[in-house]
């Protein structure tokens, strides 16, 4: 379970002094302003188990106007605190979250500090790319990475990194509305976008057998036109021929995977790819 103390949202609003107004045993100075954060940390990992509770943070942002006077103050006693429950993992949004109208940008923000306090599997999110996450884990920047916008837009996103695979793009204009299928549920994985191109090709096939049989009749109807009636059905069946073997070509998208990781370092597309090219999974093990 991941409580979401992050964003501006209920807990959030009570770390940030900005916002925490209270003049009680839950508002004021630090410790106080962690408190109820830290009072449901404790109550979950009771209920739990401490290595099945995570906590996420946005300490150096000012999202839904709850802003701290002194962030990194903030995150570092939070961290050292959570630190005592041995959380599954630490979840933390980097500044840069506030480009969601834009493209993101490196901030003077760093969580490395936050990373080095953390003594446990550190998550940091923030308008990564593919190649942004990548980098982050190589140098230690991070132990995982997470996503959400692309995520939305494309269901098998883990596979189509693996692939390094196009994306598809999220429509913004969907986000957080009453439709609960329309942008959230109706984005293609790389197996429907198979499926759908099969079945092009399948009615593509069809129209191609449909106008051989067609030529084939004119020619025999029409014998005083028969040049141009074989013209057409010579080049009817040439597609015809030639879409075949396109098709017969098709090989599965497990295997289209396979292939692509052991003997390609380009980005993947869906497509044909040739079965000679193909060596069987022992093989390739």
């Amino acid at each position: 379970m991941e409580v979401h103390a992050a964003h501006g949202y209920l807990v959030d609003q009570f770390l940030k002094d900005g916002i925490n107004d209270r003049i009680d045993q839950y508002g004021g100075s630090l410790e106080n302003r962690c408190r109820f954060l830290l009072e449901i940390v404790e109550q979950i990992n009771a209920e739990i188990g401490a290595g099945r509770t995570s906590v996420r943070l946005s300490p150096l942002m000012d999202h839904n106007d709850a802003v701290d006077s002194n962030p990194a103050d903030l995150a570092l006693y939070l961290i050292k605190k959570l630190n005592d429950f041995k959380l599954a993992y630490l979840h933390v949004t980097e500044p840069r979250f506030h480009t969601v109208l834009g493209p993101a940008k490196e901030t003077d923000h760093n969580l490395q500090i936050y990373r080095d306090a953390f003594h446990g599997l550190f998550m940091a999110t923030g308008g990564y790319t593919r190649e942004d996450g990548m980098r982050a884990i190589r140098r230690g920047y991070a132990d995982l990475i997470s996503y959400g916008r692309l995520f939305i837009s494309n269901p098998d996103l883990p596979l189509r990194f693996a692939l390094n695979s196009t994306l598809n793009k999220y429509d913004r204009s969907t986000f957080y509305t009453h439709d609960q299928r329309s942008g959230y549920t109706d984005y293609p994985s790389l197996f429907e976008l198979q499926q759908q191109q099969q079945y092009l090709e399948e009615e593509e096939e069809a129209s191609c057998h449909a106008a051989a049989d067609h030529g084939r009749f004119v020619r025999s109807v029409t014998v005083d036109h028969g040049a141009q009636s074989n013209t057409a059905a010579a080049a009817s069946t040439k597609s015809t021929i030639s879409f075949r073997r396109s098709s017969s070509n098709m090989i599965s998208l497990q295997d289209q995977l396979l292939l692509h990781q052991t003997t390609s370092s380009k980005p993947f597309e869906l497509g044909d790819v040739p079965k000679s090219k193909f060596k069987t999974p022992a093989a390739l093990l």
